[in-house]
């Protein structure tokens, strides 16, 4: 990722990248005879662990449908955590942690198999950057349709 031009001002001076993904699990559990015992149209979400690598400023989860944020961690809210010493594991101006996201029963987001789901990132490009990526790693379980109203 290359630098921005000399003179960019600091907040103008980010790259953002965005994806679009769908939330996936296999359809059915299979019997010892291959036939389909439950079908699974549904993810509950249970777990979200966000990731960046040096740069990275924010990190964002969104369903891509409704616009509704599902993950959000970025340094100014804490969820990308800087380290603040010289030790190892707190190295200064270095990403030491990121902020889980973890759902109760009453609030966990539930999604339909093959829902659309955005991944944007936004590095800091005051200087070049090799091995931009992000990731959220979500941990859930299959759902038999949606949340009853």
């Amino acid at each position: 990722m290359p630098a921005c031009a000399p003179g960019t001002r600091p907040k103008d001076c980010v790259h953002a990248f965005e994806t679009t993904v769908h939330i996936e699990w296999p359809s059915c559990v299979r019997g010892l005879d291959g036939e389909c015992l439950e079908n699974r149209t549904h993810v509950e979400l249970a777990y979200a662990l966000p990731h960046l690598h040096e740069g990275g400023l924010s990190i964002e989860l969104l369903d891509a449908v409704t616009g509704q944020t599902i993950v959000s961690a970025s340094r100014a809210n804490g969820g990308v955590v800087e380290g603040t010493g010289n030790e190892p594991g707190n190295e200064r101006g270095y990403i030491v942690g990121f902020r889980e996201s973890t759902w109760g029963v009453e609030d966990t987001p539930i999604f339909a198999r093959g829902h659309p789901m955005r991944l944007r990132a936004v590095y800091n490009a005051s200087v070049p950057i090799t091995g931009a990526m992000a990731r959220v790693l979500l941990v859930g379980h299959p759902r038999v349709g949606p949340r009853a109203a």
